[in-house]
């Protein structure tokens, strides 16, 4: 399990688009012991590793990280509910200006059921 943990914090190293000696100075952790991570040489996670990237990246999902579960982004779920709810919203909208529209022009929503009966 904790291979995969790394190969998830390999990820996150590659995603922020660092090398590893510039990520372990952003996180502050010992570049060494990343190092020794990286490579197999070490296979015992440190709970400090986690805990500093957690603090250092606040958009990068903890929970992904031990479990692989959910999106690497924290964000990911808040983006897809807030765009949820605005398609609901602005189907709302479109379903009133529907019905006004449909008043205008003569086809109430009762013809309109007609309609697609005949």
């Amino acid at each position: 399990m904790e291979n995969i943990v790394i190969q998830r914090v390999i990820e996150v190293i590659k995603d922020k688009n660092v090398s590893p000696k510039k990520f372990a100075e952003i996180i502050g952790f010992n570049y060494s012991t990343l190092n020794n991570y990286i490579s197999g040489r070490r296979t015992s996670i440190e709970v400090s590793l986690l805990y500093k990237i957690s603090l250092s990246f606040d958009d990068i999902s903890l929970d992904w990280i031990i479990t692989g579960k959910g999106s690497m982004y924290k964000n990911a779920l808040e983006d897809a509910n807030t765009d949820i709810e605005n398609l609901k919203e602005e189907l709302a909208m479109l379903k009133g200006e529907n019905r006004v529209l449909r008043e205008q022009i003569g086809l109430g929503e009762k013809k309109e059921s007609k309609h697609r009966s005949a």
